[in-house]
Protein backbone atom coordinates (compact mmCIF):
# COMPACT_ATOMS: atom_id res chain seq x y z
CA UNK A 1 0.00 0.00 0.00
CA UNK A 2 1.59 3.21 -0.47
CA UNK A 3 0.40 6.85 0.36
CA UNK A 4 2.63 9.82 0.29
CA UNK A 5 4.21 11.18 3.57
CA UNK A 6 2.91 12.45 6.18
CA UNK A 7 1.08 9.23 7.40
CA UNK A 8 -2.79 8.85 6.33
CA UNK A 9 -3.50 5.29 6.11
CA UNK A 10 -7.14 5.46 5.61
CA UNK A 11 -6.33 7.25 2.50
CA UNK A 12 -4.04 4.35 1.16
CA UNK A 13 -5.88 3.56 -1.69
CA UNK A 14 -3.41 2.15 -4.29
CA UNK A 15 -0.42 -0.66 -3.94
CA UNK A 16 2.93 0.19 -5.71
CA UNK A 17 4.56 -2.63 -7.63
CA UNK A 18 8.34 -2.36 -7.81
CA UNK A 19 11.11 -5.29 -9.09
CA UNK A 20 14.63 -5.88 -9.57
CA UNK A 21 17.07 -8.14 -11.23
CA UNK A 22 18.22 -9.35 -7.28
CA UNK A 23 17.62 -8.50 -3.84
CA UNK A 24 21.63 -7.29 -3.31
CA UNK A 25 22.41 -4.03 -5.22
CA UNK A 26 20.28 -4.15 -7.76
CA UNK A 27 18.37 -0.80 -8.76
CA UNK A 28 14.60 -1.23 -8.16
CA UNK A 29 11.82 -0.12 -10.79
CA UNK A 30 8.91 1.53 -9.55
CA UNK A 31 5.84 -0.14 -12.40
CA UNK A 32 2.57 1.73 -12.54
CA UNK A 33 0.17 1.20 -9.41
CA UNK A 34 -2.46 -1.62 -9.56
CA UNK A 35 -5.54 -2.27 -7.59
CA UNK A 36 -7.27 1.00 -6.59
CA UNK A 37 -9.87 0.56 -3.78
CA UNK A 38 -12.96 -0.23 -4.83
CA UNK A 39 -15.12 2.29 -4.07
CA UNK A 40 -18.18 1.49 -6.02
CA UNK A 41 -18.09 -1.88 -3.82
CA UNK A 42 -17.47 0.13 -0.22
CA UNK A 43 -13.97 0.02 0.23
CA UNK A 44 -12.30 3.16 1.39
CA UNK A 45 -8.41 1.92 1.35
CA UNK A 46 -6.75 -0.95 0.50
CA UNK A 47 -3.89 -2.70 3.03
CA UNK A 48 -0.74 -5.08 3.63
CA UNK A 49 -0.47 -7.44 0.10
CA UNK A 50 0.47 -10.98 -0.08
CA UNK A 51 1.55 -12.31 -3.04
CA UNK A 52 1.90 -16.54 -3.45
CA UNK A 53 2.39 -18.36 -6.79
CA UNK A 54 0.71 -20.93 -7.10
CA UNK A 55 -0.76 -23.43 -10.45
CA UNK A 56 0.73 -21.28 -12.59
CA UNK A 57 -0.40 -17.74 -11.69
CA UNK A 58 -0.45 -14.93 -8.66
CA UNK A 59 -2.80 -14.81 -6.07
CA UNK A 60 -2.70 -11.62 -3.85
CA UNK A 61 -4.79 -11.34 -0.99
CA UNK A 62 -5.48 -8.20 1.00
CA UNK A 63 -7.76 -6.26 3.23
CA UNK A 64 -9.91 -3.51 2.05
CA UNK A 65 -11.04 -1.01 4.70
CA UNK A 66 -14.50 -0.23 4.61
CA UNK A 67 -16.21 2.91 6.80
CA UNK A 68 -16.99 -0.27 9.53
CA UNK A 69 -14.09 -0.97 11.16
CA UNK A 70 -15.32 -4.27 12.97
CA UNK A 71 -16.00 -5.77 9.32
CA UNK A 72 -12.40 -5.43 7.52
CA UNK A 73 -12.87 -7.75 4.24
CA UNK A 74 -10.43 -10.02 3.09
CA UNK A 75 -10.01 -10.07 -0.91
CA UNK A 76 -8.26 -11.70 -3.36
CA UNK A 77 -7.03 -10.75 -6.74
CA UNK A 78 -5.05 -13.11 -9.28
CA UNK A 79 -2.56 -12.31 -12.35
CA UNK A 80 -0.15 -13.96 -14.80
CA UNK A 81 2.26 -11.71 -14.53
CA UNK A 82 2.15 -9.31 -11.61
CA UNK A 83 1.33 -6.36 -13.82
CA UNK A 84 -2.00 -7.06 -14.74
CA UNK A 85 -4.45 -7.82 -11.69
CA UNK A 86 -8.02 -9.37 -11.80
CA UNK A 87 -10.44 -8.81 -8.62
CA UNK A 88 -12.40 -11.22 -7.21
CA UNK A 89 -15.64 -9.52 -6.46
CA UNK A 90 -16.73 -11.59 -3.71
CA UNK A 91 -15.06 -11.35 -0.40
CA UNK A 92 -12.94 -14.26 1.18
CA UNK A 93 -14.65 -13.19 4.34
CA UNK A 94 -15.32 -9.68 7.36
CA UNK A 95 -13.28 -9.64 10.38
CA UNK A 96 -12.25 -6.93 12.87
CA UNK A 97 -10.96 -4.80 14.51
CA UNK A 98 -9.64 -3.53 11.35
CA UNK A 99 -8.85 -7.25 10.29
CA UNK A 100 -5.93 -7.31 8.16
CA UNK A 101 -1.93 -8.24 7.45
CA UNK A 102 -2.79 -11.50 5.72
CA UNK A 103 -0.07 -13.96 5.03
CA UNK A 104 -0.72 -17.20 3.44
CA UNK A 105 1.50 -20.91 3.46
CA UNK A 106 0.93 -24.30 2.39
CA UNK A 107 1.69 -26.50 5.32
CA UNK A 108 1.90 -29.69 3.30
CA UNK A 109 -1.97 -30.79 4.22
CA UNK A 110 -3.89 -27.40 3.21
CA UNK A 111 -3.53 -23.53 3.10
CA UNK A 112 -3.28 -21.40 5.80
CA UNK A 113 -3.72 -17.77 6.35
CA UNK A 114 -2.49 -15.77 9.09
CA UNK A 115 -3.62 -12.37 9.79
CA UNK A 116 -4.44 -9.95 12.19
CA UNK A 117 -7.75 -9.23 14.48
CA UNK A 118 -8.91 -9.03 17.66
CA UNK A 119 -10.66 -11.40 20.29
CA UNK A 120 -14.20 -9.13 19.88
CA UNK A 121 -15.04 -7.22 16.45
CA UNK A 122 -15.28 -3.49 18.04
CA UNK A 123 -11.67 -4.22 20.40
CA UNK A 124 -10.01 -6.51 22.28
CA UNK A 125 -7.24 -8.79 23.24
CA UNK A 126 -4.65 -8.32 20.05
CA UNK A 127 -4.88 -11.82 18.02
CA UNK A 128 -3.12 -13.33 14.82
CA UNK A 129 -6.12 -15.35 13.58
CA UNK A 130 -5.41 -18.30 11.54
CA UNK A 131 -8.04 -19.96 8.92
CA UNK A 132 -7.57 -22.59 6.84
CA UNK A 133 -8.34 -23.73 3.24
CA UNK A 134 -8.33 -25.92 0.39
CA UNK A 135 -8.34 -24.25 -2.39
CA UNK A 136 -7.71 -20.98 -1.69
CA UNK A 137 -11.42 -19.59 -1.95
CA UNK A 138 -13.15 -20.93 0.77
CA UNK A 139 -11.59 -20.17 3.90
CA UNK A 140 -12.78 -21.93 7.92
CA UNK A 141 -13.85 -20.07 10.47
CA UNK A 142 -10.75 -18.07 12.25
CA UNK A 143 -8.57 -20.22 15.17
CA UNK A 144 -6.55 -18.02 17.54
CA UNK A 145 -2.66 -18.94 16.53
CA UNK A 146 -1.34 -16.17 19.05
CA UNK A 147 -3.17 -14.03 21.94
CA UNK A 148 -1.63 -10.90 23.40
CA UNK A 149 -2.36 -10.08 27.25
CA UNK A 150 -2.48 -6.44 25.60
CA UNK A 151 -5.87 -5.12 24.21
CA UNK A 152 -7.33 -2.09 22.52
CA UNK A 153 -8.54 -1.48 18.30
CA UNK A 154 -5.82 0.14 16.08
CA UNK A 155 -2.55 -1.29 16.00
CA UNK A 156 -1.46 -3.61 18.50
CA UNK A 157 1.48 -6.63 19.19
CA UNK A 158 -0.06 -8.93 16.53
CA UNK A 159 0.38 -6.74 13.49
CA UNK A 160 2.35 -8.05 10.23
CA UNK A 161 2.21 -11.85 10.78
CA UNK A 162 4.61 -13.53 9.02
CA UNK A 163 4.89 -17.38 9.58
CA UNK A 164 7.85 -19.88 8.40
CA UNK A 165 8.69 -23.36 8.84
CA UNK A 166 12.10 -24.47 10.78
CA UNK A 167 14.24 -27.65 11.56
CA UNK A 168 10.57 -29.48 13.02
CA UNK A 169 8.39 -26.73 13.56
CA UNK A 170 7.79 -22.58 12.77
CA UNK A 171 8.65 -19.20 13.70
CA UNK A 172 5.75 -16.71 13.64
CA UNK A 173 6.86 -12.82 13.21
CA UNK A 174 4.90 -10.72 14.44
CA UNK A 175 5.43 -6.10 15.09
CA UNK A 176 6.00 -5.13 18.67
CA UNK A 177 3.57 -3.08 19.94
CA UNK A 178 5.27 -0.71 22.07
CA UNK A 179 8.73 -0.17 19.61
CA UNK A 180 7.86 0.98 16.06
CA UNK A 181 10.72 -0.93 14.84
CA UNK A 182 10.74 -4.03 15.96
CA UNK A 183 9.72 -7.51 15.48
CA UNK A 184 9.18 -10.36 18.04
CA UNK A 185 9.61 -14.35 17.13
CA UNK A 186 7.80 -17.19 18.55
CA UNK A 187 8.43 -20.74 17.56
CA UNK A 188 6.54 -23.48 17.51
CA UNK A 189 6.24 -27.08 16.70
CA UNK A 190 2.18 -26.69 16.12
CA UNK A 191 1.71 -23.91 12.90
CA UNK A 192 -2.05 -22.89 14.33
CA UNK A 193 -0.64 -22.50 18.12
CA UNK A 194 1.98 -19.85 19.23
CA UNK A 195 2.34 -19.23 23.17
CA UNK A 196 4.83 -16.33 24.74
CA UNK A 197 6.37 -19.35 26.24
CA UNK A 198 7.67 -20.22 23.11
CA UNK A 199 9.57 -16.88 22.41
CA UNK A 200 12.75 -16.55 19.98
CA UNK A 201 15.98 -14.13 20.79
CA UNK A 202 16.12 -12.34 18.50
CA UNK A 203 17.42 -9.05 16.86
CA UNK A 204 15.36 -7.62 14.08
CA UNK A 205 14.85 -3.56 14.00
CA UNK A 206 12.00 -4.06 11.69
CA UNK A 207 8.40 -2.94 11.15
CA UNK A 208 6.56 -4.89 9.38
CA UNK A 209 8.81 -7.18 8.68
CA UNK A 210 7.89 -10.02 5.60
CA UNK A 211 10.75 -13.41 5.23
CA UNK A 212 11.82 -14.13 1.67
CA UNK A 213 13.94 -16.99 0.67
CA UNK A 214 15.86 -16.32 -2.56
CA UNK A 215 15.23 -19.66 -5.22
CA UNK A 216 18.14 -19.14 -6.64
CA UNK A 217 21.09 -19.25 -3.83
CA UNK A 218 18.87 -20.07 -0.96
CA UNK A 219 19.31 -17.21 1.34
CA UNK A 220 17.33 -15.88 3.73
CA UNK A 221 16.29 -11.48 3.87
CA UNK A 222 13.98 -9.24 5.89
CA UNK A 223 12.41 -6.66 4.67
CA UNK A 224 11.03 -3.66 6.64
CA UNK A 225 9.27 -0.55 6.06
CA UNK A 226 6.90 1.84 7.75
CA UNK A 227 5.89 5.50 8.09
CA UNK A 228 8.87 7.87 8.59
CA UNK A 229 11.09 5.32 7.24
CA UNK A 230 12.17 6.78 3.77
CA UNK A 231 10.76 3.86 1.83
CA UNK A 232 11.68 -0.05 2.26
CA UNK A 233 14.67 -1.69 3.33
CA UNK A 234 15.75 -5.50 2.38
CA UNK A 235 18.65 -7.01 4.37
CA UNK A 236 19.87 -10.54 4.62
CA UNK A 237 18.87 -12.42 7.74
CA UNK A 238 20.46 -15.48 9.19
CA UNK A 239 17.72 -18.13 11.04
CA UNK A 240 19.69 -20.31 13.55
CA UNK A 241 18.63 -23.88 13.96
CA UNK A 242 16.00 -25.08 16.32
CA UNK A 243 13.10 -23.05 18.58
CA UNK A 244 15.94 -22.01 21.10
CA UNK A 245 17.76 -20.42 18.31
CA UNK A 246 18.63 -16.69 17.49
CA UNK A 247 17.89 -14.46 14.65
CA UNK A 248 20.92 -12.17 13.75
CA UNK A 249 21.16 -9.76 10.79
Amino acid sequence: MWHPEPAAPLDETMFLHASADDLEGAQWTIHDSVLHARTELGETHVWAPHVIHHEGRYWMFYAGGTEDHTAYRMTLATSEDLFTWTPHEQILFEDGFDARDPMVIHDGQRWLMYYTRNSAPDGGFHQVGVRTSEDLLTWSEPAVAYQSTVSGTYGGPTESPFVVRRDEGWILFVCESTQYDRTLAYFSTDPLRFEDAGQVDVDLDEHCAEIVTDPGDGRTWITGGGWGRGGLSIRELQILPGGSGAARG
